[in-house]
């Protein structure tokens, strides 16, 4: 068999196709259901190859199947896009759900390059995580949740995902970024303790004042991990750990398109799922509508480099005072992102940062994200 083909039937269950409707809000034809490919069980094997995203579920199968149910009846896209739909992964022990997410991104990971994902429990982050040690690149984490799940290592307990990715010393992982987490939920020493590792946590309150601000905390972001406990309840009724406050639904799904807009992002997980769903509800339309908006942007990707010899990027050097550092910002022209330079390890790389970053350099303030990079080159 081709390396690029998958054999669909040793990893999931296929998803019926008498299970759905496509012309709930456009014409049959015109639907995303109608324009991706599902594995429905007809075929067996399937060339990964030529496909631009890959969605699958696990251990969400009742809920999953309602998600679909919506969001096979959404309008498609103007661009062409190859997406398949490879159904539920097979399951044969509840015990063994995070090594069999593992082993089926080992699978199809190398295949395809962009992987949706829905699922139950945030703990599989780490086991997608995981996936990663067998890479040859380090790796960004950005992680949308209202709770930051660590524990400070002076804690009897440090044993949870979340403290195993952060603390392991041998890890792959260059950078986490928490956005959204409140503060009557976290521990002021976690936050402490994070910005010690050089890590960044942004304030609900905060992140929510200008949402448009913080999508560079995304663009650089290889896996996004979001926790549907970060909507608020009104919005997002059947989550696993509700929530009064949180994002709303339109906030979600701009969020949701700053992640896939980003040229980084390969792996957009939606955790928090109640698993036994057995109606559409608001929820599962919410979460049907942040898929296509993650797929709204990845299609409207800009393909940046800034470091690339190009006349579309400004490259502007600002003289820091008392500090023997200049900071290189890169600027391109025609969308207004921003990056600044750092070397590490004698290789050249572009951070994303904000504009607001380099005019607080140009007042003199060196940005705290600057910072917390710089610092990871000593």
């Amino acid at each position: 068999m081709s390396k690029t083909l998958l054999n669909a039937n040793n990893f999931f269950d296929y998803v019926s196709n008498f299970d759905y409707e496509y012309d709930k809000y456009t014409q049959e034809k015109f639907s995303l259901g109608k324009n991706i490919t599902i594995n429905n069980g007809t075929k067996k094997n399937y060339d990964l190859s030529k496909f631009d995203i890959a969605i699958f579920s696990i251990a969400a199968e009742n809920t999953a199947k309602q998600i679909r149910k919506e969001l096979y009846s959404l309008s498609f896209f103007d661009k062409k896009i190859k997406i398949i739909d490879l159904g539920d992964i097979k399951i044969s022990d509840a015990k063994q759900t995070n090594f069999t997410l593992q082993e089926v991104l080992i699978e199809i990971k190398p295949l395809i390059k962009n992987i949706i994902i829905l699922g139950s429990n945030n703990n599989l982050l780490t086991n997608i995580y995981n996936f990663y040690e067998f890479e040859d690149k380090l790796v960004n984490i950005t992680e949308i949740s209202p709770k930051i799940n660590f524990i400070c290592p002076q804690n009897e307990t440090n044993n949870n995902d979340l403290t195993k990715i952060l603390l392991n010393q041998n890890h792959k992982l260059f950078h986490f970024v928490n956005i959204g987490y409140q503060t009557h939920y976290t521990n002021i020493k976690t936050i402490d303790y994070l910005n010690s590792l050089g890590f960044e946590a942004n304030r609900f309150g905060i992140v929510k004042t200008n949402i448009t601000e913080n999508e560079h905390l995304l663009r650089d972001s290889d896996i996004v991990s979001l926790d549907l406990s970060s909507v608020n309840y009104t919005d997002a009724t059947d989550v696993i750990n509700q929530t009064p406050n949180g994002f709303s639904a339109y906030e979600i799904c701009q969020i949701a398109y700053y992640s896939g807009i980003s040229d980084n992002s390969e792996i957009f997980s939606i955790f928090g799922l109640m698993n036994n769903l057995l109606d559409e509800t608001n929820t599962t339309k919410l979460t049907a509508q942040i898929i296509w908006y993650y797929i709204s942007g990845f299609s409207n990707r800009y393909n940046d480099n800034p470091l690339s010899e190009t006349n579309k990027y400004k490259k502007i050097s600002v003289a820091i005072e008392n500090n023997n550092n200049n900071i290189v910002f890169y600027n391109n022209l025609q969308n207004n992102r921003w990056w600044f330079e750092l070397i590490i390890n004698n290789i050249q790389i572009a951070i994303s940062c904000s504009q607001n970053d380099y005019n607080n350099t140009l007042n003199g303030n060196i940005p705290l994200r600057w910072i917390k990079f710089h610092n990871k080159t000593l």
